[in-house]
């Protein structure tokens, strides 16, 4: 290529093969930064079958964003699941995806920090309902300390019209009156199919 020689471009800069140029950058992060510290919101977080996890960090405000790596031996340390909204501090290092030329960070712990804005507004909720008076105490409805009926809506026939042991056990509390609404369109015998019994099948008296 006229105007260059190996390496060097006109006027003494050095031409860079795009992976070394990379591998630079990612080496001048390491040496610049070490070991850092940051706190932001989980997006997009996704954990992968080989227990890699993956997400971005960002300002409240989405002003800026890091993505960001937790390989599986560091994701395997958390005490908590994190999930997106999430406030939290990470602490790990810069890098450079290389095969892509992305900045990463790749994340060797993580904290829980707060619980973010998702938690900010449902707080703000909770206070705006709370100064309408939607939680005062006089709104509240005394729950009664024994059930005054029980009502079960099943066939007749049904095992879960059989008594159980939860039943009788609020029997004996307290017996409460039963009333079944059958779902089938079985015929309840009248007194007439009694009396109308052959006197020959009748038990004596």
């Amino acid at each position: 290529m006229a105007g260059f020689d190996r390496g060097t471009a006109a006027g003494g800069v050095q031409v860079w093969e795009v992976s070394a140029l990379v591998h630079a950058v990612g080496d001048a992060l390491a040496a610049r930064f070490g070991a850092v510290a940051v706190r932001g919101e989980l997006a997009s977080f996704q954990r992968a079958a080989s227990g890699h996890c993956y997400f971005t960090l960002k300002d409240a405000d989405g002003s800026a964003a890091l993505r960001c790596a937790m390989f599986r031996r560091a994701a395997s340390l958390l005490d908590f699941a994190p999930a997106d909204g999430a406030l939290v501090e990470l602490r790990g290092r810069l890098a450079v995806y290389e095969p892509r030329g992305e900045l990463q960070f790749v994340v060797e712990s993580m904290r829980r920090a707060g619980a973010g804005a998702l938690y900010e507004r449902f707080l703000r909720l909770k206070a705006q309902l709370e100064a309408e008076g939607l939680f005062d105490a006089v709104r509240k409805r005394p729950l009664p300390a024994l059930p005054r009926a029980n009502r079960s809506n099943s066939c007749v026939s049904s095992p879960a019209c059989r008594p159980g042991p939860s039943s009788r056990t609020a029997s004996q509390a307290s017996p409460p009156s039963m009333s079944t609404n059958p779902s089938t369109s079985e015929a309840r015998p009248s007194r007439s199919d009694f009396t109308s019994v052959p006197w020959s099948t009748r038990p004596a008296s």
